[in-house]
């Protein structure tokens, strides 16, 4: 029961740190375009 919980955890966090991984490839992907389009303003 304890082991299964916490495998169940362990995949929990593991699918959040694969979401939080995506939006900061995504952030640092999409910086450099953000400051082009703050320069042409």
């Amino acid at each position: 029961m304890y082991l299964a919980t916490r495998k169940w955890a362990w995949d929990l966090i593991k699918k959040k740190l694969k979401v939080f991984c995506s939006l900061k490839i995504l952030i640092l992907y999409l910086q450099p375009e953000l400051k082009e389009t703050n320069k042409e303003k």
